[in-house]
């Protein structure tokens, strides 16, 4: 059985400013290029491109499913599927960020951060690594594993995928 989990959309003016100011430069510079000098440095302007699409593109695909007793999360082209037996439940918690400083992405490992959009692997200042899909620091689902490793979801319904992954955890049972 599979089970998706909303994610709300990053704040739009924040997530999309990086690539809309790319591709506004790309546009610019391509125009200036054609008017002096045709074709020169055309590998560039598709590359600034590309990378715009890209970001553009990584921000409209994340998603959380529960699926044979995996939990999955997809952030753009960053992803996670990890054993639910492998979480530690019952240390699980829903937090605000701003409350929560050290659980905040330090260093970004593999992964795509802008204001308002955090996807990938990164060190928290807790020094502990994760995997993060952010678009609101005000409800993330904080989901620790046994080895010290964690998990931070941005989900609309934290609670409800929480009671979701404690009902299809093996030993817990049905609640």
């Amino acid at each position: 059985m599979t089970r998706e989990f909303r994610i709300p959309a990053p704040n739009l003016l924040n997530a999309w400013l990086l690539p809309g100011v790319l591709l506004l430069v790309a546009a610019v510079a391509g125009i200036a290029q054609i008017r002096s000098e045709p074709g020169a440095g055309a590998e560039g302007l598709l590359g600034i491109a590309i990378i715009a699409l890209g970001i553009g593109w990584s921000l409209r695909h994340r998603s959380a499913t529960i699926e044979d007793g995996r939990l999955i999360v997809q952030a753009g082209i960053f992803s996670t599927r990890r054993p639910i037996a492998e979480f530690d439940l019952d240390a699980a918690r829903i937090v605000n960020l701003n409350d929560a400083p050290a659980l905040k992405p330090g260093l970004k490992l593999f992964g795509l951060w802008l204001m308002g959009y955090a996807g990938g692997y990164f060190w928290l200042r807790d020094r502990s690594t994760a995997f993060v899909l952010l678009t609101d620091a005000a409800r993330v689902l904080v989901l620790p594993d046994r080895k010290g490793r964690k998990v931070l979801l941005s989900v609309e319904q934290p609670q409800t995928l929480l009671d979701a992954l404690r009902a299809v955890a093996p030993g817990r049972g049905r609640r």
